[in-house]
């Protein structure tokens, strides 16, 4: 994943991009993957995973 694919950078979440991100876990949505849809970094998405107990396992 490049730069590129980072749109969302800095943004915060949205209620859409978190229950999205609970979606992709509970179909186990590999993380390169969950990263490029929601155009966020892999550091990003666990950080808010974790604050929202979304297991990403």
């Amino acid at each position: 994943m490049t730069k590129n694919h980072i749109e969302n950078s800095g943004k915060p979440y949205t209620t859409e991009e978190i229950k999205e991100l609970k979606a992709l876990a509970k179909a186990k949505t590999p993380m390169k993957d969950i990263c490029f849809k929601l155009g966020r970094s892999g550091g990003s998405i666990k950080n808010i995973a974790e604050k929202n107990n979304i297991s990403l396992k």
